[in-house]
């Protein structure tokens, strides 16, 4: 209806008299006129990361590769996928040229835009270090490096350095870690006056609009400890942490005593337990919203502990950061420096070069030598009431640990390579859908994750990144291979031992009976690599004895559950509410024009009502159809009255609720659909007119969301040829009109003898005349 409100307006300057408009008094609007408000676009808080500079020690000795991902401490919770980079030279590089053949440009990227849709006080910015794999374990590398500064010593390390990346390329081990207190980085900033550099993409690149270029900064040093001992808690990741505005970080250091610093950083003290405590959701709203961009300095990483690497270990980790605590002196660390931009990247700021999580290109792509700006897809910590925009498909697999303690033999460097397989029924093959890390292709048949060193019971950290296929079936599987990787080369360079030792397999069937498996699995493990048969059972204990074929495998350790792996996803296809999958199922069976019972039907509708309100929510786009014929009308009355109700906060002054004048305004077309089927304006008054009186009252509730969807159905159908350059009086059919007046009849009588109800629905009714004019027969409108 705006649109051709605009093109009448248009039509109507036409040969106008100027001179006779002076002559009418000018009136007020708002105060003579009820305006609706439109509906919010989609968007959320993004937060730009860009490592400028890396280097772990002076002396570049082998590769070295970093992972980042943020995570809510009081959620316990991972709240962004990992971002992987690296800074090594072309030289470093070179010495995996035998493993990586092929380096994609957006692999490459050292920038990263996070999405936040609800900020906490407790965000930490976790950093990973890991290396080629090598004789020893991390002891023995972090001796290694601090032997370095002697020339002869590094001349050693860089020749096995050589050997191992040869050999070892296309495995790594943990090397150490840091974290960065975000949310207290960020207010010490607010406080702070000082300018900082001016975009995400200075110091090298220029990746951000113009606009971001100049607008003002306002950013400082959130802290520093450059002059503090190797044994100090910070949260820089030991003693030499330095977190500065500006890449020299003296904004701080010209500010506080260095006694000062020190107390800052213990984050025990009741003063800063106290100052935490009482931050509000607008400080931290009004935090993110005033920061331009602040420079963080990192000058020392702790040593990753073998024992000590799992997901509960961090959390322990980031929780001692913020008290006195001797667990972190304890840490051996080892110098680097990372310096680190961060800013916060306004909704309408123009990214140049920037790709989507599934690296997609986003407008305007700006096609520079340099590395991209990549998006990270969020893990909300809260339940995130947001409809989906977008389509996404993405699988997350967590491996969590595996136990090959009761296993003889060598099972001590373990390797993990996850795949995912297709059968099509004669052969399995695995698909590259896998998304590659850093300075590697875009996507890769499989990924290992990193190895420690002489453990048979290790736990794991990673994280593999899947693109699902949109025509997933029950023939595709995840398949975790095992490996013992041999280490030790034998003497004189010669190498005629097998490299990988295979300890066992497991798998994970991915879409069972329609729904995609997700949660958390304790799988058993095979000695044999499974049969394509095998392949469609969850290898737990229970499935096992009741389904498990004639080709029953040689199990691990006596059908013990070895291998602990969670999976989860960020689909806007596959969601795993059972009322959800029910529905669907059901309209699934009315379009393809399968048997399907009107009692099913009803029971599915009836289903929405139980659905969780997260996952209703996020598929609001598609739940209420377009077809008002194929679900039962008092259904969907009955849907929006309860996303209405569960959602008070967002209905405006005329009790428009703003998740659904979103889904008028952006779910697609609510037009003619096929020949056969009957259009959507002309069934949907129909519906309205012959609904029993408590349906009617129910439409009554929330007449603004049918009487809009009504307009917007008429708008679509009238946007397909020549339906738009028909005369108006032939536009609809005259059974539609009749319709209408019928409609606006019903409504009015509703109105008159309505109570609480009549205010909301003499305005929805009022509008719906006002939207009639643009699109109708105007004459027929007054009548």
């Amino acid at each position: 209806p705006e649109d051709l409100d605009r093109q009448n307006a248009s039509s109507r300057q036409a040969s106008r008299k100027e001179a006779l408009f002076p002559l009418y008094i000018h009136q007020e609007v708002d105060r003579i006129v009820e305006l609706r408000e439109s509906a919010p676009q989609p968007k959320s808080c993004l937060e730009g990361v860009r490592c400028s500079h890396f280097k772990l020690i002076e002396e570049e000795i082998d590769p070295i590769f970093a992972t980042m991902a943020l995570y809510d401490l009081s959620a316990r919770k991972k709240v962004s996928e990992n971002f992987h980079f690296d800074t090594n030279s072309e030289e470093l590089k070179g010495l995996l040229s035998g493993h990586i053949k092929l380096q994609d440009p957006c692999s490459l990227s050292k920038a990263c835009v996070l999405n936040l849709s609800v900020a906490s006080p407790d965000l930490f910015l976790v950093i990973r270090l890991e290396k080629v794999l090598q004789q020893g374990d991390i002891n023995d590398v972090f001796d290694g490096y601090l032997r370095a500064s002697d020339p002869r010593q590094r001349e050693k390390l860089r020749a096995a350095a050589a050997r191992d990346c040869q050999r070892l390329g296309r495995y790594r081990m943990p090397l150490a870690w840091t974290a960065v207190d975000l949310v207290q980085c960020i207010l010490d900033s607010e406080r702070e006056s000082s300018p900082g550099p001016a975009s995400l993409g200075s110091g090298g690149n220029d990746y951000l609009a113009a606009s971001a270029a100049t607008a003002p900064a306002s950013s400082a040093a959130a802290s520093s400890v450059a002059n503090q001992s190797s044994s100090a808690s910070s949260v820089g990741g030991g003693g030499g942490g330095s977190f500065g505005a500006g890449s020299g970080g003296g904004g701080l250091r010209n500010r506080r005593a260095a006694n000062m610093v020190d107390d800052f950083l213990r984050r025990g003290s009741s003063q800063e337990n106290s100052k935490r405590a009482s931050i509000t959701s607008d400080d931290l709203d009004r935090a993110f919203d005033n920061l331009k961009c602040i420079s963080l300095t990192v000058k020392s990483f702790f040593k990753q502990e073998q024992d000590k690497i799992s997901e509960e270990d961090l959390f322990k980790y980031l929780n001692d950061l913020r008290r006195p605590s001797s667990v972190l002196k304890k840490l051996k660390n080892i110098g680097g420096k990372m310096v680190l931009n961060l800013q916060t990247c306004p909704y309408d700021l123009d990214l140049k070069c920037a790709l989507t999580p599934e690296l997609l290109k986003v407008h305007p792509f700006c096609d520079l030598k340099s590395a991209p700006i990549r998006e990270l897809a969020e893990f909300p910590a809260q339940p995130l009431y947001q409809p989906h925009s977008f389509y996404r498909n993405l699988l997350y697999v967590h491996p969590k640990s595996i136990n090959f303690s009761s296993k003889q033999g060598s099972a001590r460097n373990v390797a993990l390579k996850t795949e995912l397989v297709h059968f099509d029924g004669q052969r399995a093959v695995a698909q590259r859908l896998i998304y590659g890390k850093s300075s590697c292709p875009a996507f890769v048949t499989s990924q290992f994750s990193p190895v420690l060193y002489h453990n048979k019971s290790p736990d794991f950290y990673d994280e593999i990144k899947i693109e699902l296929p949109g025509d997933l079936s029950s023939g595709h599987y995840l398949l975790f291979s095992f490996f013992h990787i041999s280490c030790q080369q034998r003497k004189g360079g010669e190498d005629n031992g097998q490299l990988e030792t295979p300890l066992g397999y497991s798998w994970l069937p991915l879409y069972r009976s329609g729904v995609l498996s997700l949660g958390n699995y304790s799988l058993m493990v095979s000695a044999d690599e499974p049969s394509t048969s095998m392949c469609s059972i969850v290898p737990e204990l229970g499935e096992v004895a009741d389904k498990c074929p004639s080709d029953r495998p040689r199990w691990v350790d006596s059908h013990r559950e070895l291998f602990r792996v969670t999976v989860s996803s960020l689909s806007t296809v596959h969601t795993i509410d059972t009322h959800l999958n029910l529905f669907f199922k059901a309209c699934v069976c009315a379009q393809l024009g399968q048997p399907c019972s009107t009692e099913a039907l009803q029971d599915a509708i009836n289903g929405l009502m139980l659905a969780d309100m997260e996952q209703l929510v996020q598929l609001l786009h598609i739940v209420p159809s377009d077809r008002p014929s194929q679900i039962p009308f008092a259904g969907l009355a009955r849907l929006i009255g309860r996303i209405v109700q569960t959602f008070p906060e967002r209905s405006d002054i005329h009790g428009r609720n703003s998740l659904l004048t979103g889904y008028i305004k952006y779910a697609g077309t609510l037009g003619q659909q096929g020949g056969l089927l009957k259009l959507v304006h002309e069934e949907l008054v129909l519906q309205i007119i012959l609904a029993e009186p408590t349906v009617r009252a129910s439409v009554a509730e929330n007449a603004w969301f049918f009487l809009e969807t009504l307009i917007r159905a008429m708008h679509d159908y009238l946007a397909v040829e020549p339906h738009l350059s028909l005369p108006r009086q032939r536009r609809f059919s005259q059974q539609f009109v009749a319709d209408v007046g019928t409609l606006v009849t019903l409504l009015t009588r509703s109105v008159l003898v309505a109570d609480r109800t009549a205010i909301r629905l003499n305005r929805a009714l009022a509008f719906f005349l006002c939207d009639l004019f643009s699109v109708m027969d105007r004459l027929a409108v007054l009548q």
